[in-house]
């Protein structure tokens, strides 16, 4: 075995299996603690809705839509508390895009994300 393969397993021993703090590594408990809704359609306006129990971490909503190069937050607001929250974003006469609510949490522990929706502004 060369030196850097074992410095390698050196280190997976003590620190262990490496998982990414993504809503398929979050566990499915973790996520019964926050409601996310799909984003809906206003007038002029794209709203985004999340809440979250007394006894769970706080984060942050993010209403995005899908660009070309990836998803842009559009808006957003912290979620503390036991509470519910809107964030909104004013599209008039922006075109149609795929827009999703998400939360993450503190510390990037994990993000939940509703399901996309296609909106038109």
């Amino acid at each position: 075995m060369s030196r850097k393969a074992g410095v390698i397993m050196a280190l997976a021993c003590v620190v262990g299996p490496l998982t990414a703090a993504t809503p398929a590594a979050a566990s499915e408990s973790g996520r019964s603690c926050y409601s996310i809704s799909k984003p809906y359609k206003g007038i002029n306006e794209i709203f985004g809705k999340a809440g979250k129990k007394a006894n769970c971490l706080a984060g942050e909503i993010s209403l995005q839509r899908h660009r070309a190069w990836g998803w842009q937050v559009v808006g957003s607001v912290r979620l503390t508390g036991s509470t519910s929250k809107l964030v909104m974003f004013k599209c008039a006469g922006q075109g149609t895009f795929n827009y999703k609510t998400s939360v993450t949490l503190d510390y990037q522990i994990a993000t939940y994300e509703s399901k996309e929706i296609r909106l038109s502004c």
